[in-house]
């Protein structure tokens, strides 16, 4: 046998010590991924990726060296190097067609399409006012984002939860409380709801709660935006930008890889100011006008949140708002903007609520900015539900909003 075969020259000990010097910056970038992508991946495809990267990446480069080793010694013929070569472009060319296919599948373009509105992005919820003829019922109407939308973990939202204690409170009584919330929803969106789909019924009573919506139109460098703020929020994706902004297979695989190799931090954007308080304010205004000129009774409530000025670590953590919605490629929130933002928007409410001498539940000040009430910036806890539902019902009954509808409608009531 040929010793010399087996020997490595100094052209080859020079470009295998570079290639292993390239590898090892290459790997070392994946210790650095975005923050970022673990919320927008989802923690299973993240760690799989994160996981998998580290680990594949060394069984790699290893397997490359005991190959070409194998065949400087000989005992690897170069013809089954050939042949593992051609093997693996195969699986990759079958594969990539099957990946493709479920990365379109899974876009939101596909069968979520029904979803959306042209005019509202997500199409708003059915509420049902069809009562029996000449049955009286007192409506309320509940307007506002997720935090109106959403039910606790037994399927109840506060507005069923507020049903159910004025029934138990007015036995002989009809109350409807119908809840017309939706996820995303901003004042502007509520206002078309409203007039297109609502006003017609005539609630009795509308209860409005929103504020986070509209705050989060202000970070138009974000991933949700396009462009710069417009006052009819035109600039906004919101829930849309999967569609708007979707990528190819090919381009969100790239992306993908980017997000996990050398990640530049984002610079903090510390905003004080919120150009979207003047269209948040017209929009109220204009709801109220409406509500009013059809003598429905109007109720204004702070939004609760966690942001306070000293937030300890898991509070931080459990953030949506400054880690995955507030953020855009190279600039993101700070923590204080966002609590200023809160701050600001549900002060807007408060001096509206006194201008147009409406009925006001400050919320914000009721439900504890805990963690044992929220999971993230606004999300109730189930016994954040039975707070907000509470603190509602206290309010209407201890205000005489509700003993003046029923004498209207004619009810007894004990």
């Amino acid at each position: 046998m040929n010793h010399n075969k087996r020997r490595y020259s100094w052209t080859e000990r020079m470009i295998i010590s570079v290639g292993l010097i390239a590898v090892g910056f290459f790997y070392a970038g994946f210790y650095y991924p975005d923050p970022y992508a673990s919320r927008a991946m989802g923690r299973i495809s993240f760690a799989v990726i994160f996981w998998g990267t580290r680990i594949l990446i060394p069984v790699a480069v290893i397997g490359l060296l005991l190959l070409y080793h194998g065949v400087k010694t000989g005992r690897i013929s170069p013809a089954n190097i050939l042949l593992m070569g051609i093997s693996t472009i195969v699986c990759i060319g079958l594969a990539y067609p099957v990946a493709s296919f479920f990365y379109y599948r899974s876009s939101s373009m596909g069968s979520k399409i029904s979803e959306y509105h042209p005019y509202l992005q997500l199409s708003p919820r059915d509420v049902n006012f069809r009562t029996n003829p000449g049955e009286k019922v007192i409506t309320i109407l509940c307007l506002g984002g997720s935090t109106t939308e959403f039910k606790d973990s037994k399927g109840k939202g506060w507005p069923d939860q507020l049903e159910e204690k004025l029934k138990e409170r007015y036995p002989t009584g009809n109350f409807r409380v119908l809840n017309a919330g939706r996820q995303w929803y901003t004042t502007l969106h509520m206002l078309i709801h409203y007039e297109t789909n609502l006003r017609q019924h005539r609630p009795d009573i509308l209860i409005v709660m929103e504020a986070i919506n509209d705050l989060l139109h202000n970070a138009d460098f974000s991933y949700l935006s396009f462009k710069p703020f417009r006052g009819d929020y035109g600039h906004f994706y919101g829930p849309m930008q999967g569609i708007m902004a979707r990528k190819t297979f090919e381009e969100s695989l790239y992306a993908k890889f980017r997000s996990f190799w050398y990640h530049h931090p984002r610079e903090q954007i510390n905003q004080q100011q919120f150009q979207g308080i003047v269209p948040y304010e017209r929009n109220l205004h204009t709801l109220l006008d409406l509500a009013q000129l059809d003598k429905t009774d109007i109720v204004l409530m702070t939004q609760p949140n966690l942001f306070k000025k000293q937030m300890s670590a898991p509070e931080i953590a459990a953030l949506d708002m400054v880690h995955f919605e507030a953020i855009g490629a190279r600039y993101q929130w700070s923590l204080e903007s966002a609590r200023l933002g809160m701050e600001a928007y549900n002060e807007v409410m408060r001096n509206i609520s006194g201008k147009r001498r409406t009925h006001l539940i400050d919320l914000e000040s009721k439900v504890p900015k805990t963690l044992e009430y929220f999971f993230d910036d606004v999300h109730y806890r189930d016994i954040g539900f039975d707070l907000v539902a509470t603190a509602v019902f206290k309010e209407l009954t201890q205000s005489g909003i509700l003993d003046k509808k029923i004498k209207s409608a004619g009810n007894k009531h004990d």
